[in-house]
Order: C-alpha cells, then structure tokens, then sequence
C-alpha cells in the first residue's frame, strides 16, 4: 500500500572540456561519486573525474589513453577497491588499469590486457574477485591482484552440478487425453523454436549475487535454427574454482538483460513476445515481461512492462529495455527503458505477489542516460548519469491515505499502479492488495500526437477535509478527482464513481511547471476555506526542483481565484505538508508556514532538528499558536516537536517503522514488532519527558514487519501491512475505549453496546465512563438496548465485576425499576438477573417473584425458572425454596432442575409430617442455618428444651441459644451453666468463644465471659477454679464470701496458687498469698528469699517474732542467692570473652584479607544474578550479604517466613557472613544485662555485710565479679564503638558491617551509687 516518492535532488555537472560521461561509480569510504568521460581528442582518452560534493561539478583526477586499443576508449566496469583505495578502470578494448586515489597527483597503472577485449566484467561484492569475458569468449576468474585463478570456455553442453532428475510425473505420457486414446500420449511433441530478440545487443553480462557465492552470466549461442542465436544464463560459484551449478531453462525472446537481487532469490532477465521474428513467447504482439529465475534454472513468475491497460503497440513509440538493477534491499526494481525521444528509469515494487510500476522518471528533454546505478548501502538512492551531469535521487516509502479526522474520515488510501491509482476507503471497505474499490485512471487523456509511453504519476495527495485527489505526472500535468461520493459509503462506490474536478491540460495553466528547467516532486491539497463553490473549496501546491538541483521552487494554485503564485524558495529539497494551511520543512528540519496574506513563508520557533520525509500535526487546540507536529525521519526516529526555541525536539523512539496521529492517541510500530499508542494529551504537556511520555503508552504485539496504513478512528480499526503485502485490520483497545466513551457521553447507549460486545470489552466500562451519568441515563439505554438478552448480559458483567457491592446493587435495583415500569412479563428475565446478580443474590426476592407470576401467569413461571437455574447453582435454588418453607414452590424447583425425584420426594414428604415449628426446625437444621433452627425448637415448647440443649452444646450455639431464650429465667439460667462449662473446658482463656465467634475479646476480657457465666449462673466455686487456672489470684480470692469455701479448702487452694506462682518467678506474689491464706510464715520468708527480697523477708520475721527463721531460712537462701548471681555473672563474662576474642579476629582477617573478607574480584562470582527472586527465601551467602538486591516479588508467603526464621537463628554460626553484625549485636544486648545484674547485686550485697562471716566472704566474690564484668564490657564498647571516628566518612571501599548506634554504661561504679545512697 505504500508508493516511492521523490525526496531529494543533487546534480553534479560534468563540463564538456571533460568529455561525455559514460561511467561511474561510488566510494562508499569517502561518499562521494568517481566517473569516466570520453574526450573527443583523436584518438580518444579517457577522463576519470570526482564529484565536488561543494560546488556539485566534476574536477578531473587523471586521464587515461587505452594501449591495447587506442581508438576504443570504452569504459566497461569502473569500481573502487575500499581496501588499497584505487580506482579499477576496465576498457572494453582490453586493458585493466588501476589509479591509487591516495596519490596528491593519480596517474593510471595498466595491469593487464587482453588483446581480444573484454567483453564483460564485473566485480563481486566483496572485491575478493573479479570475472570478465574476453573477446574469444572465454570465462575467466581473477583475484583482487588480477591473478587468473580460472580460464574455460563460456559454452558448454552440460547443464550444471543442480540438474533436476525428472521421474516423469506430469509429463505427457502420464496424462490421460480423453478421446484421442494412448496414441496422443505416445506422439512427439513440437518442439518450441528459442532464439534472441532483434534488438538484442549480443554482448554478454555478469550479475553477482548479493552474497558473492554465486554469479549469473547471460551469452548468445547456437539455437536449434542455424540461422538463429538464442541466450543462455548460466550460474557459477567463484570459490576455490568456478563451477557450473545450473543453467536457466530455455526462454523465447529472452533478451539480454540480466539483474540478481541482492537478496539472493530471484535472477531477473526481459522476455519479448510476438510473431514478428522467429523464436520470440508465443503471446501478445510486442508484450514485453520482466521474467524471474531461480538459482537451479526453473522460472518462477513474471510481469508485463505497463504500457497503458490496452493500448495497441501502434500507438505507441517502439522502445527497447536496456537494462534492469535493483537496490541493495532488493525492494525496487528499476528498469530503464529507450525510446526514440526519450529514456525512462520505471521502478517497480511488488506486494502481495503483484509487481506495481511506482514511479516514471524521464530523462531530461534532449539527452539520454547513459547509465544506471543503486547506491550500494543506501537501499532509497538511485544515481542516473546523461552525458554532461550524474543526478542523485534519494526516494522515499510514503503512503497516500486520507487525513481526514472524525466524524468524516473515511480512510480512503490510493496506491499507485503505473497509470491507475488503486482506491480503497477502508472505513466502508477491507479489501487487500492487489484488488481495490475503486481504478483511477490518474493520467489525463493523451492527444493523438502523443505518442509516449504511460508512465506513472510522480506524486498523488489526498485533502484533510474531504476526499479529493490531486495527481502529478511526469509529464508536468495536473488533475484533481473527488472521490467524496465514492467513499462516503459501500453503496455509492459503484453508484457515484469518482469524477474529475479539474486538470491543467493546457499549456498555460501551469506554465511554470512546464518549464523545462525544473523537475516537479511533490503535490499537495488542502482546502480553501473561502471559496464558496464546493467545487473549487481546495488549493494545491506542488515542489519543485530546478533541473540543476541548485534550487526549489514553490508553485500554488486556486481554481477559485483562477491564478497562479510562484517563487523560489531558498532551501533546497524541502518537503511541503498540510496542517490548516502550506507548511515548508527545510533539509535542516527547520518548518515555515506559508502565510496567505504575505503571500510568502513565514519562519516559525518549531524545528524537527533532522529532517523528516514524513510530518503530521498533532491533533490539539492550535488556534492562535504554531502546533506541534511530529516526524520520522531515515534513520527511524519520531520526533515531536516543540514550541519554545530553546527547547530541543523529544525524540519519542528510535526504531520506528511508520506512525498515524488520531484525535486521541500517536500509534507507532517498531523494530521490535509493537505497536504503540501514546495518548495525544501526553505529548501536549510540555512538562513529560521523552520517558514519562513512554511510560504513559499503551503496547501490544503485532506481527512482524507490520506497517501501519491507516488509522480509521471512526471505525475503531488500525489498518496494518506485513511484508508480504496482506493486510491485517485490528481494533486497538485504546481506539475502541476512546469511541466507546465518546458514544456513552452522548447516550449513545446502543452503538456503544454493541461496540464493546463486537470488541470483548467488559460492560462494565460504560459504567466507568460515569457512573452517576450511566444511572441518570439508564431510561435512555434501555429505551436504545430493548433486547432482554443484551440487558441480561449488561447485568451479567456488572454482577462479576470487582465493583463494590453497594454500587453493584443501585445498578441491579435501578434495572429493575425501570424494567418493572415498563413490562413485568416481557422482562421477566432481565428481573431475574438483577435479583441474582446482586452481592449477595437475592434469590428469595427472584423466587417470590417466580410464586408471584404462578398465580398471575402460569405460562411464563416455566421458561423464567428455568433461566433462573441457569443463573444459580440448582441446589442452592432449591435450598432456598426450602428455607422459604414453600413447598408447592421447592417440588417446582426440584421438578426443573433435574434432581432424582427418589431423592427429594420422601425428603419432603417426611418434612410435611412433622409439626410446624418442628418442621421449620428440621429444614433449618438441614440448611445449617443453625441459628435460626433454635428459634423453630423454642416455638415446638418445653418438650424439646434438652434437645435444645444437646443441640446448643452439638453446634456451639451458646451465645445465640441465651439471646432466644432470654425472656425464660430457667432455661437462661442452664444455658449460661453450660456455656460456661463449655469454655472451661476449652482452656483457651486467650481466645475465650464460641468457636472464635462469640466475642473477639483478647486476654481476661474473655475469661470474663467465663466468671459471667458462672456469676449469672450462681456457680462461684467454678468462677473461683477459672480464676486459679488464668493465674489471676486476687480476682479468685476475692469469691471466698460468695463460695464458702472451709478453712481447709482456702489453705489448700492458696498452697496451689503459691506453687503456681513460685513456678512463673512471682515470688513475692506467692509469699503474699501464702501470709494472707495460707497462714505459712515459713513459707512466705522462703519465697522473698527466693525473690531477692531480703529486707521483706527480715521485717516478717521481725513482725511475727520468729528470729529462729533467720539462721533456718534466711542464711542458706541468701547464700545459695549468692552463688546463682556469681553463676549468671560469670557465664556473661565467659560470654563476652569468647565474642570480643573473635570480634578482634574478624577485624584482623579484614584487614589482611579484605579480598576474601568482602568477597571482591571473585571470579565464580562474576556471573551471578544478583536480581534474582529468591528474596529470603535462601539462607544468606557470602556474595548474597553484600550483593542482595531487592526481590522481585513483594509477597512473602507463610512458608518463606518460617525459612527467614530458620536463617535468623543460624546467624551468629562461626564462619557465616552475618557473624560480625551478630556479635556486635550481642554486645549491646549485654549493657541491659549489666544493669540487671547491677539492681539485684545493690539489693543483696548490703544484708551480707550483715549476716555472717561466710556472708561476708560471699560479699567480696559478688562484688569483684560485678566490678570485672562490667570494666570488661566498658572496654569492649569502647573498642567497637571508638570515639574518634566518623562513622559517616568511610574511605573508598567495600561497605562496612552496619552497627546499631553505641550503648551507654553507668559511668560510676555500683559501690560509690551503694554507698552514698
């Protein structure tokens, strides 16, 4: 669907003191253009000049005089060798000659000759050989250092290494010949006479595969006739020796040209047809085809040169085909064809197995080309050489469619096909390539006289306001078609055919254009917004290039004004594009608006920094200021525009393949096979970057190689290309969401229905277009929707959304509303979907509605049950039937749902048996609706309160049990009993409930359910026994008066309550209990000895008068005190020794060995991922301690925390990384055991002194240990925590182990605190 364009001109001249141009060639090294002239000297030399890429004229470099054969100075092959950088000239009289370009003054070296001449030579692409044919047709292959390296002869009978080994399938005599019998099988065959064209030049030629493994040689032998020559193609491989793979099969006519594509698939050769001379096709008179071959020889298609649909050779001048040469891609064929006024360089195109003629370029009025050439890097440059001058066209892929914006875009593109342009308005039409809606035929009507080929048009454009299209041909003409009727619907395409508007046939319309100096590019058409006749609303512009190329020159028309506007402008191959006006882009990517009052070009602030062959506007509010507009320039990089001029351009991407702008969204493809879209908003905020631009698009995959060939917002459609030429029409999201809210906007409820029906769009984004809107409107949408299942599909979606419940019911219940208002019956479905869609379903109300239409209308209650069980689950239906204790209602619903009838018929009749509370009872029961089961067994009476009972206790329903009976004292008062017991029993005092869902009340709040229980109850001794068992002493002392409780039985449960508390280190608390209860002084002393409480324990004793208790309790349990203080002081000594002993380890291995230490310039380590997703769940490593990067994943699962666990305990182990931070660690969390240490020695080192001489000995030892304990850790802390270093300023380095900020120590010792107390 694409066209070539042309997109720039450079001519350099050749002077006639240089001769007449035959040659030339590139050196891709230095990019510039080396060629050789023929002087007109007697005898004749050869002048090789170079390309002054300044001025654009050839300066000469040196002069050659042929020696094998003075008076023949052709040139045959002239190539550059990149390698030594000299010039190969090849002499069709025999002589190979060499110029070093290095050289300040170049002079020519003859290195060989041959004195037959040369017939043919070329170059492979690699410069490693060189194949020519002499003279005496001999095939020789020479190295780089014209070494021959092969000499044979050209002819030869054999067919190649390749021949095809026929097994006769489809052959003549395997063919049944109906009528004629086995005779015609056996008869032989007529054989077809092959043999050369007349105008066959009978030289031979050299084409080389792209890859240089093979080449291709065409030559004249015998044919069958003695008095005929025929051409032959053969196919070689160069290396280690020439070797025949395959020749070509026999073709009549085949002429001489011959072209491989670099690509490597196809040979190209010319075919003629006719019977005007012997051994041409048999076909058409003067039917001229481009023929293709593959490598083994076998033909594979072929085109007809384009010669103007049917017009006969005699209308026409009698032309030849010289020679055919594709781009270095292998995507434009260009084929130069000889007439007797003129040369035309035709270039072809195929897509979609069709050949397009994509553009006709004449040679300049008088002169001939006298040769052809493809850069050989750049695939878009084409070189032509006349007699005096070398022109470079650098050509250009653009797509011809329709830039019109909604509502009117029609999405019409117009492909061009030599003298038709092939029309397609895909908004109303899909129709793929070659085939089209509409042929154009876009060449104006010939004269009589005019006897020259059809050629294709240069440019083609189509207008943004409305379908018109402008043509400009070769020849300087000029037409514009409306094609508006044509493409504004399916019907009209054959009704209305296109109809020409205007064209400039005369020679004074455009008689600039018709300048003979000049080369017309590009045409452009935009509307004339003051012209009142629709017929002339349009202006057109065409680009023009002097035949120089040293100047651009700008011609504008309007039919309605009737004149004609010229001027040069001062850039050169500029490009003109249409946004509400002309607008000019300099090569510099700098863009001028023509400005219409002026009547000239205004610069603007807005640059593309590199130019861009192709440029849209941003669709925006642009009224008073210069829009923004976007361009791709060669290199595949989109560039947006800006308004301020100090602001560069953002480059979008860099590997674009082709964009469309639409109202809302820049869509792209790339490289890599996405197709992006990037909201139009975005790019009109000045404030996003280039990335967060990125960031705001939306991607998606396309096929690869897909090009966009329109965007059809209206129509929700992208048109892709792939590289074969099919097309592929896609409905992006962003394109249908974009239509889709536009229709919800303007309650255009039905067309946006089904747009997200056809799209798979969920229904639930008409409500995200507005939600309160889509509720006022809803009367609207169901007056447009009508259709019970398309409402029923509407609620289907809203019901599985993730919507809040709140808003999923207001949508259900305004549904229902509006549907109930207009007809209950007709609706009766779309009634049933809102009750089961709501969350939760409301299958009651659909059910009760289903009872209801029963008795009004009993025909309907069928079908609508049966909907219903589609939309629930048949069981659940069924159970709330029954839980509605409706049974006419319940057998329905089971009748309908295919359930066993042996199953549900003794159910029910047992159901109907039982009373009526009881049976409610047992349906509830059965549903598990065991709450409200208990209602129905209070209304079947006092009879079945210990059935009650029993099921209170079965299911837990304790909480619910005492709320039914509630107004019941007597049957409260045992509920309470046994909820009481049940959580006793239970022992989960923390978690206190019925099954977790009484009361979520943590700790002794729940155990006062428990004592509640019992309290109300009047059960005080179990209240007493739950508070024992939660340790809460004081509360169960407290019921002594309510328990009554003996003597006996007091002491009893205070000894139980001392043992306890002694057991959990609550040893003042069990002395209490044991003085005030337990009546056990002895006791009591015993337990505030145990607690460190020796002051306490002295003035007991004081109190009660029982000194004796000093020496029998007092002095053991101080000193066995003793020894477990120095026990616990010692073990945190031995403690801290071991880990500051291996700290001063750790940082001597850090500093003799960071490398091992940090794991730096690990080699096993190098290629490891440190973005890996293990997280924690893998123990830490050597490399993973200090490469950990963060994970992928932000969920931790159960089983990942119980393994970080794991790998927190292991820290510390000798040898792991996490050791150091471990110890350092342990260090701190001694400081707080120090200070423990240091409350309980105050406490008991003061009553040593006191008691006895053992005591005091015992003083001594505490004391010392305390002291050394703590002077050890001060200096430990000191040491890790130095007090002259930053930590914050490390030297440049591996991370250091990260330390938690420095504990602080008492700074006077205990004793001085103990004394001066």
């Amino acid at each position: 669907m694409r066209n070539i364009s042309l997109s720039a001109l450079s001519v350099c001249s050749v002077d006639e003191s240089i001769g007449l141009s035959q040659s030339f060639c590139y050196d891709l090294d230095n990019d510039v253009v080396y060629g050789a002239s023929v002087t007109a000297k007697s005898p004749p030399s050869i002048v090789i000049w170079k390309e002054d890429t300044l001025s654009r004229k050839a300066s000469q470099v040196a002069e050659i005089h042929p020696e094998t054969s003075p008076s023949s100075a052709s040139v045959l092959c002239l190539h550059v060798l990149p390698e030594t950088h000299q010039l190969c000239v090849i002499f069709e009289g025999g002589d190979i000659a060499v110029i070093s370009l290095d050289d300040v003054e170049p002079t020519a070296e003859f290195v060989g000759a041959f004195d037959s001449g040369i017939l043919a030579a070329s170059w492979s692409p690699d410069e490693a050989y060189l194949v020519l044919i002499n003279g005496d047709n001999q095939l020789l292959q020479m190295s780089r250092d014209f070494d021959v390296l092969y000499e044979a002869p050209l002819a030869t009978t054999e067919f190649g290494e390749d021949k095809q080994n026929s097994l006769g399938w489809g052959s003549k005599a395997t063919q049944f010949h109906g009528s004629l019998g086995k005779s015609a099988a056996a008869a032989p065959a007529n054989p077809t006479l092959v043999a050369s064209t007349p105008s066959d030049d009978k030289r031979p030629r050299i084409s080389w595969r792209g890859d240089g493994t093979f080449f291709a040689v065409s030559s004249l032998e015998a044919s069958e006739s003695p008095t005929l020559m025929r051409r032959v193609v053969r196919v070689y491989s160069p290396s280690p020796e020439v070797t025949l793979h395959s020749t070509i099969e026999p073709t009549p006519g085949l002429e001489h040209q011959l072209a491989w594509n670099p690509s490597g698939s196809l040979i190209a050769s010319t075919q003629l047809f006719g019977t005007s001379s012997e051994g041409l096709g048999a076909g058409r008179e003067g039917r001229h085809d481009v023929v293709f071959y593959e490598r083994n020889g076998l033909r594979r298609h072929s085109f007809e040169i384009v010669k103007g649909g049917n017009v006969s050779p005699s209308e026409i001048d009698a032309y030849a085909i010289l020679d055919l040469a594709w781009s270095c891609d292998s995507s434009i064929l260009a084929v130069w064809l000889r007439t007797e006024m003129e040369d035309i360089i035709q270039l072809w195109a195929t897509g979609n197995y069709h050949w397009y003629l994509k553009q006709s370029i004449p040679s300049p009025t008088g002169k001939k080309f006298t040769s052809i050439l493809w850069h050989p890097e750049k695939a878009m440059r084409l070189a032509l050489s006349t007699s005096d001058s070398v022109t470079q066209i650098d050509l250009a892929w653009s797509t011809c469619s329709s830039p019109s914006q909604p509502p009117t875009d029609t999405g019409t593109v117009v492909v061009v096909d030599g003298v038709n342009g092939l029309v397609t308005p895909f908004r109303v039409q899909n129709i793929p390539p070659p085939m089209c809606s509409i042929t154009l035929p876009l060449a104006a009507k010939k004269p009589l006289h005019d006897r020259r080929l059809p050629s294709a048009p240069v440019d083609v454009a189509l207008a943004p306001h409305r379908d018109l299209l402008a043509a400009l041909l070769p020849d300087r003409t000029i037409s514009v078609w409306d094609l508006s009727d044509s493409t504004s619907s399916l019907a009209q395409i054959k009704k209305a055919p296109p109809r020409i508007l205007w064209e400039s046939t005369s020679v004074d319309s455009l008689g600039t254009l018709r300048d003979q100096y000049s080369s017309p590019r590009q045409i452009v058409i935009w509307e004339d917004k003051e012209a009142s006749d629709k017929d002339k609303d349009w202006k057109i512009a065409v680009l023009a290039s002097k035949s120089s190329g040293s100047a651009d020159v700008l011609v504008l028309y309007s039919p309605a004004l009737s004149e004609v506007f010229t001027m040069a402008l001062e850039t050169v191959n500029a490009r003109l594009f249409v946004s509400d006006g002309l607008w000019v882009e300099g090569r510099d990517g700098t863009i001028m608006r023509w400005d219409s009052e002026l009547q000239t070009l205004v610069p603007t602030e807005t640059t593309l920094t590199s130019f861009c062959f192709d440029i849209t506007t941003i669709p925006g509010p642009f009224k008073d200021v210069t829009p923004k507009f976007v361009g791709l320039n060669p290199q595949g990089k989109l560039f947006l525009s800006t308004a301020s001029e100090t602001a560069m351009p953002k480059v979008l991407a860099e590997n674009v393949i082709s964009y469309a702008a639409v109202p809302s969204y820049l869509t792209y493809t790339t490289t890599a096979h996405e197709a992006h879209f990037t909201p139009i908003s975005t790019l009109l905020d000045e404030s996003h970057t280039p990335e967060s631009i990125k960031a705001a698009s939306e991607t998606r995959r396309v096929e690869r190689g897909s090009r966009i060939v329109v965007a059809v917002p209206s129509n929700m459609s992208l048109v892709l290309q792939m590289p074969r030429g099919n097309l592929e029409t896609i409905s992006p999201r962003p394109f249908v969401l974009e239509v889709v809210r536009d229709d919800v906007i303007n309650q255009r409820y039905r067309k946006a229905f089904l747009a997200c029906r056809k799209h798979r769009v969920d229904l639930n984004y008409l409500l995200d277009c507005g939600f309160e809107a889509f509720l006022t409107g809803l009367g609207e949408f169901i007056e447009q929707v009508p259709e019970v299942d398309h409402i029923n599909l509407l609620l289907a979606n809203i019901g599985r959304s993730s919507r809040p419940a709140s808003e999923i019911n207001q949508i259900c219940d305004e549904v229902r509303t509006k549907l109930l208002q207009r007809d209950l019956k007709t609706y009766v479905n779309s009634i049933l979907t809102s009750y089961a869609v709501r969350s939760p379903p409301d299958l009651e109300a659909a059910l009760r509605l289903l009872a209801q239409l029963q008795t009004g209308s009993p025909d309907l209650v069928e079908d609508a049950l049966k909907y219903t069980i589609f939309l629930a689950d048949a069981n659940v239906l069924f159970d709330t039937a029954l839980g509605m204790y409706d049974f006419p209602l319940t057998l329905l619903v089971a009748q309908h749902s295919q359930r066993d009838p042996r199953e549900y018929l003794p159910f029910l009749r047992e159901l109907r048996a039982l009373p009526d509370a009881y049976q409610r009872f047992a349906i509830d029961d059965h549903l598990k609706r065991y709450s409200k089961a208990l209602v129905g067994l209070r209304e079947s009476g006092d009879a079945k309160f210990d059935e009650a009972i029993q099921y209170v206790e079965k299911h837990r329903l304790y909480v619910d049990a005492l709320q039914v009976w509630k107004a019941e004292a007597e049957k409260h008062l045992r509920l309470l009993e046994a909820y009481g017991d049940y959580l006793y029993e239970r022992r989960d005092f923390e978690q206190a409930g019925l099954g977790g869902t009484i009361l979520a009340l943590p700790g002794t709040m729940s155990l006062t359910i428990i004592i509640a229980a019992f309290g109300l109850a009047k059960k005080w001794r179990k209240a007493m026994l739950s508070y024992e068992r939660a340790h809460m002493w004081k509360e169960a002392f407290a019921l002594l008066v309510q328990a009554e409780l003996a003597d006996e039985e007091i002491s009893s449960m205070a000894i139980r309550v001392a043992e306890d508390l002694t057991g959990r280190k609550r040893h003042i608390e069990a002395a209490r209990v044991l003085f005030d209860y337990g009546k056990d002084v002895s006791g009591g002393i015993t337990s505030l000895v145990q607690g460190n409480d020796v002051s306490e324990a002295l003035r007991v004793i004081t109190l009660q008068g029982q000194t004796a208790l000093i020496e029998q309790i007092v002095w053991p349990g101080v000193l066995e005190l003793c020894e477990e203080l120095v026990d616990e002081i010692r073990e945190a000594g031995e403690q801290l020794s071991k880990q500051s002993s291996r700290y001063r380890e750790l940082q001597t291995r850090k500093a003799q060995e960071p490398e091992l230490f940090y794991m730096e310039n690990n080699v096993a380590l190098q290629d490891v991922d440190t973005m890996t997703d293990a997280g924690e769940s893998v123990v830490s490593t050597a490399f993973t301690r200090y490469t950990r990067a963060p994970s992928a994943s932000s969920k931790v699962s159960k089983s990942q925390t119980n393994k970080s666990k794991k790998t927190e305990r292991k820290k510390g182990k000798k040898g792991t990384v996490d050791e150091e931070a471990y110890i350092i660690a342990s260090f701190v969390k001694m400081v707080p055991r120090l200070e423990h240490l240091k409350v309980e020695c105050s406490k008991l080192l003061p009553h040593l002194l006191n008691l006895s001489e053992s005591h005091r000995d015992q003083y001594s030892v505490v004391r010392s240990e305390i002291e050394t304990f703590g002077t050890h850790l001060r200096e430990v802390i000191e040491e890790v925590w130095p007090p002259d270093v930053d930590e914050m300023v490390m030297a440049a380095g591996p991370p250091p182990t990260p330390k938690p900020p420095k504990p602080t120590t008492t700074s006077k010792l205990w004793t001085t605190t103990l004394f001066l107390a």
